[in-house]
């Protein structure tokens, strides 16, 4: 099946490349690492990193599933947002 990845920034959403995967778990997982890949890239060049989740959608468009950056953190990072709840 073909998924495409729409990323979710503080300005708009950008549509990124689509992926031609086997089931959506497995286009979760590519998800999860791009994320992860951005973030990376974005610290080593020290710029901003403005993207909020990266939503997975069908060929029409319909979301399917979303990666968020608490999602991409976990296991990474321990963080916590105010008020005590983790991201």
């Amino acid at each position: 099946m073909i998924y495409q990845l729409i990323i979710e920034d503080d300005e708009q959403h950008v549509a990124a490349d689509d992926l031609e995967l086997i089931d959506l778990e497995r286009a979760t997982s590519e998800a999860l690492l791009g994320f992860r890949e951005i973030l990376a890239d974005h610290i080593r060049n020290g710029r901003a990193f403005t993207i909020k989740a990266i939503h997975i959608a069908d060929q029409l468009g319909g979301i399917l599933a979303t990666v968020t950056l608490g999602e991409a953190l976990a296991g990474i990072l321990a963080l916590d947002c105010p008020g005590g709840e983790p991201l």
